[in-house]
């Protein structure tokens, strides 16, 4: 989504925006690396388009699939940085481990963020979930070993696309949403037809549900935190790969 990439645009400062079949794109450098960057959108349909497009078109030597996350176990704080060394997607009621996830590379990359008061970084679990799905439910049903749970909805579609194409790939999100804060709000009631965020659709869920409007702004406010964090390990990933 735009407030998930516009931190990153403002810390590298000079870029080219342009089309990417239907998707927008842009193009910067940073210490030597060319970096396409494309909004996906949410869900697996657009995660899948945007990443075979890219890959089409671009030929990457290396996937870094980027976003934000909810927190499903205990401990994460919004702010958190975690990259997946494990990707599950959750579907029909069922776990179902995904190929095409480097750990070894997320835990090269792990080593690259130099710790930072501001910035915790995790190795951890994404489960790619169809839609808002309750954290609660999901904590209680993960496989085994995920002790660092986070949720999203596109990184399993990065990965089959990473696997079909045999191209590396690192998965980083920036917490915006702790375990306790379960969404008052299904994905459909605040995006059109093609999984993007509404405004029209956003302002008539809060019309209809006025008791999720603190929860919009609490949410606005962690998303510019994660939003923030997100950029700065980005940007000292690229700087050190």
């Amino acid at each position: 989504m735009p407030e998930e990439l516009r931190p990153l645009l403002k810390v590298v400062g000079s870029f080219q925006k342009n089309r990417l079949s239907r998707f927008t794109m842009y193009s910067f450098a940073v210490a030597g690396h060319e970096v396409i960057a494309v909004l996906s959108g949410m869900g697996l349909v657009n995660g899948t388009a945007a990443t075979r497009s890219l890959v089409a078109h671009h030929h990457p030597e290396l996937l870094i699939h980027a976003g934000f996350a909810g927190g499903i176990t205990n401990g994460i704080e919004v702010g958190d940085i975690v990259l997946a060394h494990r990707v599950f997607a959750y579907e029909n009621s069922d776990f179902q481990e995904q190929q095409g996830i480097s750990g070894e590379l997320a835990v090269h990359a792990a080593e690259l963020l130099e710790p930072d008061s501001k910035i915790r970084f995790l190795a951890g679990t994404f489960v790619t979930a169809a839609g808002i799905t309750s954290k609660a439910h999901l904590a209680n049903i993960l496989p085994p070993l995920s002790t660092v749970a986070v949720v999203e909805m596109e990184t399993a579609a990065v990965t089959r696309v990473a696997t079909e194409t045999d191209t590396p790939l690192l998965a980083i999100r920036a917490i915006s949403d702790g375990a306790d804060e379960e969404l008052g709000f299904t994905i459909e009631e605040i995006t059109d037809s093609n999984f993007q965020v509404s405004i029209g659709n956003l302002l008539m869920t809060a019309v209809r549900k006025p008791w999720i409007i603190p929860q919009l702004m609490r949410l606005a406010q962690n998303s510019r935190r994660a939003g923030v964090n997100l950029a700065a390990a980005l940007k000292e990933l690229l700087e050190k790969l």
